[in-house]
């Protein structure tokens, strides 16, 4: 598929309990972890996506954990329910949005990296299937991702 890659990931320690830099959102049903530098659009990406009618786990930082062979995320408790909407400041996202645009946890069915300029920080291993996007607009990303997710799931585009 035109405009993205999957990767190998890299080298690096398995996560199976840590915290990561990033943002959890759950779209078609598939978990997606979403990475990149600060400030690449990985939170307007996921605002872009609760508009559609998916949802948010976390934003900004995602606690990872291992549950039989399979990779969940939530947020801290701490920043449960909350997302920083630039311009605007800290939202809860169940007054913000839809009803079901929250959830307490989901599985990590797919990491998306979002590629901005130089960001080099060293990946784990999440031993899920990693995609290495180009940073762009809000609805592009969202767009992409809704894409990666789909054929993921083996929905078909409506």
């Amino acid at each position: 598929m035109q405009g993205f890659s999957t990767i190998d990931s890299p080298a690096g320690p398995r996560v199976a309990n840590g915290q990561l830099h990033g943002v959890l959102v759950r779209v078609f049903d598939i978990g997606v972890l979403l990475t990149g530098d600060s400030g690449v659009g990985k939170t307007a990406c996921a605002i872009e996506l609760l508009r559609r009618g998916h949802a948010l786990v976390a934003d900004d930082a995602v606690q990872i954990f291992q549950r039989g062979a399979e990779l969940f995320g939530r947020a801290p408790e701490v920043t449960r329910s909350l997302i920083h909407i630039r311009g605007v400041g800290i939202a809860d996202v169940s007054h913000a949005f839809h009803a079901p645009s929250l959830l307490d946890e989901c599985r990590i069915d797919l990491w998306i990296e979002i590629d901005g300029t130089n960001w080099e920080a060293p990946m784990p291993d999440l031993c899920v299937p990693h995609f290495r996007i180009e940073a762009g607009t809000p609805s592009g990303l969202a767009n992409v991702t809704e894409s990666i997710a789909r054929e993921h799931s083996g929905q078909q585009a409506p």
